[in-house]
């Protein structure tokens, strides 16, 4: 117990050490982040371009689904009153395709609405308020022309109006063949029209030409620049605020994941590329589907204006929800300085577990401790006390035994003088058998408690030890998914191997009897099955003293026939070591090349383990018909000229305090280290 409590103890001050340190690295990146935004607000840094804080978003409404007008609303855009324009797609009319368009009241009460007869799908338009009028641009269809079937449509919102295709009221200013599916959006403040097109670009069009019934496109810019793949991703819907793009990603269902994009149409340089943290925004339901993306200025900058159709099975009743965000614009550094920032916190959060991990274990180990310090104090205060009253009443016979000799001769005064000495010493005697005694049942109470409390804390001392080798196992993995053998009873917080393996060869055999099968009975009563194999081929790598003495643990296990288990590729709970070997052709640094074979151990119940020592195996086994084979990622790098821990960090995604964790204080030119 004493050097598990003693390592319980390193780990609590290792992981203290690491919780400061994590520590001070965060409160040293939001001191430098925020020196930034305040340089970045003074308007003396340089590099700017947009970035979007969702910790800054605020809710605009919400309403649940039930009738026209509340319904799902595809798309919407805010007015100068402060008050909002949906889409909704209702899947009615004579193509199932009629839209809905209405006016919302700045708390999102229905000011009005408008229907347009085989309007689309209605995910996106635009707003122009012109004179006391507010003009939609919105894409109309028409089921009667495969030339023109998509068009870029303006047309004055009037409340209460119902709009057929041809209606005079919808100004077409051009139709766009049945292939080239498009959806409109306006930039309001710079009078540019745009649209999206089939093969995924947005083009900035000229309005005085659209007018005039011309196409012009003035700027035109891929999707997939900003990082939209089509193949994995839905789109949603999109906004213009000249020179800077918006759209969102992300389906019904949830498969992918919601996100949002800005990019420079100018020169296609992304700003920005975000997966939507819909946590943060206090929905109802788990299913956030992004539906509004609209950006309009704000003051000396720009807002953005998002909804989500906010789901879940079983419910009926979808809750939109409308909020909004703004947009900053940041420098690069800035932005870089922000994603530090949340990296460090991540560790932080990371130190901070592994810290309380190794708290716990610490403070119990630390209680039993003194547990023991407590009883084992009692009984050896007890045994002084019996001792030294022994060593007494031992003082005072001998006193005895001499005065009872001299009494035996004395005469007169003297005599009368021993005999009240004898007297007293019988008295002393008496009192000190008494304390004795005493002693004696105090002496056996604390023996009786220590060993009592000894005997308990072997089933304690189990588990804290089982747990400690469960954090020294996480710990050395690092959050990777290596593989890894350990006794089900450790003998010490060390009892583990991470193995690395490079390859894992999984065997295992059936066979049935020659003999004739009894129609209706079970196979299994024919059949018998082999023990599964696995054979793992790597290298474990570390500290080579670290390794040498794991090395040993292992050749233990092995010539002992413990059952172990083991968590990997094809994991098995009761294995034990059939086969060991390592290569020992050249020196190697830090590395163990090693080739391990477990084979399985079937246990007659939970507490009689009826495997036997295998015989030891002199090379593979032969592969039979439906074994496995699988490869995983080599964890290992030879170091190269130039490389520095946070090269490798950045590279492999790994943190450097877990590479110095690893590999040490230094990094060595041809050295192979552990990167995972």
């Amino acid at each position: 117990m004493a050097s598990d409590a003693s390592q319980a103890t390193s780990r609590y001050k290792a992981a203290l050490a690491l919780l400061d340190e994590a520590k001070l690295k965060v409160n040293t990146a939001t001191n430098y982040y925020l020196k930034l935004v305040k340089e970045n607000a003074d308007g003396t840094n340089t590099g700017r371009f947009l970035f979007l804080s969702q910790d800054s978003s605020k809710k605009l409404g919400q309403y649940t689904d039930s009738s026209a007008p509340y319904l799902t609303a595809q798309y919407c855009v805010l007015l100068s009153d402060g008050s909002y324009m949906t889409s909704t797609a209702l899947g009615t009319g004579p193509h199932k395709d009629d839209t809905l368009y209405t006016h919302w009241s700045s708390n999102f009460n229905p000011l009005g609405s408008m229907k347009i007869i085989d309007g689309g799908h209605g995910s996106m338009f635009g707003a122009e308020e012109s004179g006391g009028i507010t003009y939609l641009w919105i894409t109309s269809k028409n089921y009667d022309s495969a030339n023109a079937r998509w068009r870029l449509t303006r047309v004055a919102f009037t409340g209460g109006a119902t709009y057929s295709p041809n209606d005079s009221a919808l100004r077409v200013l051009y139709g766009f063949p049945t292939y080239d599916t498009i959806r409109t959006m306006y930039d309001s403040k710079n009078d540019y029209p745009a649209i999206t097109r089939t093969d995924n670009t947005i083009q900035v069009l000229d309005k005085g030409s659209l007018m005039s019934g011309s196409l012009n496109v003035l700027k035109t810019v891929s999707l997939k620049a900003a990082g939209f793949d089509a193949n994995t991703q839905t789109f949603q819907s999109a906004s213009l605020s000249y020179p800077y793009l918006f759209f969102q990603t992300g389906s019904y269902s949830g498969k992918d994941t919601p996100e949002i994009y800005a990019i420079d149409v100018t020169n296609e340089v992304p700003q920005f590329s975000q997966a939507w943290n819909t946590g943060k925004f206090g929905m109802a339901y788990s299913l956030a589907e992004p539906e509004a993306c609209y950006v309009y200025p704000d003051g000396d900058g720009l807002s953005v204006l998002i909804s989500f159709n906010n789901h879940v099975a079983g419910v009926s009743g979808h809750i939109q929800y409308f909020y909004k965000l703004p947009v900053v614009n940041a420098s690069k550094e800035l932005v870089n300085a922000k994603k530090q920032l949340d990296i460090e916190n991540k560790d932080l959060a990371t130190a901070q577990t592994t810290f309380n991990s190794a708290l716990a274990l610490y403070q119990k180990y630390s209680t039993a401790n003194s547990t023991v310090k407590k009883y084992t104090d009692a009984k050896n205060k007890a045994q002084s006390k019996v001792t030294s009253t022994q060593n007494k009443i031992n003082t005072l016979n001998k006193q005895k035994n001499s005065i009872t000799k001299e009494l035996k001769k004395a005469t007169g005064s003297k005599k009368t003088k021993l005999t009240k000495q004898l007297k007293n010493i019988n008295n002393s005697l008496s009192a000190y058998n008494t304390k004795l005694k005493t002693a004696k049942g105090k002496l056996s109470n604390a023996k009786s408690n220590l060993k009592k409390y000894d005997k308990d804390f072997k089933k304690e001392n189990a588990k804290l030890l089982k747990s400690l080798v469960t954090s020294n196992i996480a710990e050395d993995l690092g959050g990777t998914k290596n593989a890894y053998i350990t006794p089900h009873n450790p003998g010490s917080a060390e009892s583990y191997a991470i193995l690395q393996p490079d390859s894992i060869d999984v065997d295992g055999q059936s066979t049935i009897t020659s003999h004739t099968v009894v129609k209706g009975q079970p196979y299994s009563e024919y059949s018998s099955n082999s023990n599964r194999t696995t054979t793992l081929t790597g290298s474990m790598t570390g500290d080579m003293d670290q390794l040498k003495k794991k090395w040993l643990r292992m050749e233990t296990w092995r010539e002992n026939g413990v059952i172990l288990r083991y968590i990997g590729k094809g994991s098995m709970a009761n294995v034990f070591i059939s086969d060991l070997g390592r290569t020992i052709d050249k020196d190697y640094l830090n590395t163990m090349p090693y080739t391990l074979t477990l084979e399985q151990v079937r246990l007659a119940n939970s507490n009689t383990a009826a495997a036997k020592k295998a015989t030891s195996k002199s090379g593979k086994l032969n592969r039979t018909k439906g074994s496995g084979k699988s490869k995983s990622k080599k964890n290992t790098i030879v170091v190269k000229s130039g490389d520095t821990f946070a090269k490798l960090a950045k590279k492999h995604k790994v943190s450097v305090t877990n590479l110095k964790k690893w590999n040490g204080p230094k990094l060595i030119k041809g050295k192979r280290v552990r990167i995972a």
